[in-house]
């Protein structure tokens, strides 16, 4: 007589289903975090990499056009009026020259960079005409149409973004020789052609803590990654700073004031001293050109 014999096979139980489900969730929420991230990474990156390109640009501009010596901006080193009598002292032949942001389209707006910087257009890119936008603006970005995935057409030529665009701070180490001017590229992105293009603050310069403190800008947008000017007269002297700093904190100080931690080291400073900064809108990435002719 045959005897039967039966096997029976444990089935998965609601509990072990409900525990994978919910393993797995987890798994797909970790994943799904990350493509905001290399979202925002990537659009870092290309940031950077415009912003470098931007940089080459304009020491190739700056180069090739000499504008370390060029005519238009010789009498702002001086004075940042662009001529004497122009509210602040003329800078001593033996001290630094007071520095010179050369930036065409803050020029239509405003003759000056804060109270102690002289703007202006250099000669070979005045800031009432188009002219200057080849040499201060990354022509590499292309408008395209939408949905036909061809560029636009701005008459007979292809519209471009410029998204990109750049300015120049100069300043001499010694007034008296003009052959060496040091250099700095300030790269834009998105920057408004008019209306407000700075801010200028009070500040307190704190080498101790190796801070900034702007005064009443509580309400200031300002925030870690950006950059700060530091414009001040130099005590006793007649030459302003031109020193950018950038930022890896902020905190609220006293009496409305924010509190700016740097990365870099406050120079020129022994002890808190009362000055000036700027925050320039739009201002992403500064590239230091060293000096040159």
């Amino acid at each position: 007589m045959a005897e039967s014999i039966s096997s029976r096979r444990s089935g998965v139980t609601l509990i072990e289903v409900l525990v994978a489900i919910f393993v797995m969730g987890i798994g797909l929420i970790c994943l799904l975090t990350l493509f905001p991230l290399g979202a925002m990474s990537m659009a870092s990156a290309f940031k950077d990499e415009r912003a470098a390109q931007a940089a080459i640009n304009a020491r190739t501009v700056a180069d090739t056009k000499r504008l370390r010596s060029d005519s238009a901006i010789l009498d702002y080193f001086k004075n940042p009026s662009g001529r004497a009598g122009g509210g602040l002292p003329n800078a001593d032949l033996l001290t630094p020259s007071y520095p010179v942001f050369v930036d065409p389209t803050g020029a239509l707006s405003s003759a000056k960079l804060g109270t102690n910087i002289g703007r202006v257009a250099p000669s070979f890119a005045p800031n009432n005409s188009p002219q200057y936008l080849p040499f201060f603006t990354l022509m590499d970005d292309v408008t395209f149409q939408r949905g036909f995935g061809v560029p636009k057409r701005y008459g007979a030529n292809v519209e471009r973004e410029l998204l990109y665009t750049w300015a120049y701070l100069l300043q001499r180490p010694r007034m008296g020789e003009e052959a060496v001017v040091n250099a700095t590229v300030c790269v834009f992105q998105r920057r408004p052609k008019a209306g407000a293009l700075e801010k200028e603050y009070q500040a307190i310069m704190s080498p101790s803590n190796n801070t900034i403190g702007l005064l009443n800008a509580a309400n200031a947008n300002v925030v870690p990654g950006m950059w700060v000017l530091d414009c001040s007269i130099k005590s006793g002297n007649t030459y302003a700073y031109g020193n950018f700093y950038r930022i890896t904190g902020t905190r609220d100080g006293s009496s409305g004031s924010l509190v700016l931690d740097l990365q870099s080291s406050l120079l020129g400073y022994t002890a808190n001293t009362q000055g000036q900064a700027i925050i320039l809108d739009g201002l992403v990435e500064v590239f230091d050109l060293g000096p040159g002719r």
